[in-house]
């Protein structure tokens, strides 16, 4: 994942796009859909992102993610693509 590569990240912080189907799951209810949604990663979040990434579990480090900054009870059905660019 070439998305993940670089330590301007690591340094400054990034944007994480994620494309997929993914919405909020709660109550026995699933909102997923395709969406395309941007979150800011502070430069400990790449760090916690890439060491995810490496043991193999960015799915579930995602979804805690999202969890706690973007909507309680986020998760992905898929992940169509992930992308880290700048602020």
């Amino acid at each position: 994942m070439n998305a993940l590569a670089g330590d301007r990240a690591s340094r400054h912080g990034a944007s994480l796009t994620t494309r997929g189907n993914q919405g909020v799951r709660s109550a026995g209810r699933d909102y997923t859909r395709p969406r395309t949604v941007t979150l800011d990663l502070d430069p400990g979040q790449v760090q916690a992102l890439r060491a995810a990434y490496v043991d193999a579990g960015a799915l579930h480090w995602l979804e805690a993610h999202f969890d706690r900054e973007y909507a309680a009870g986020w998760g992905f059905d898929s992940l169509d693509s992930l992308h880290l660019g700048p602020h």
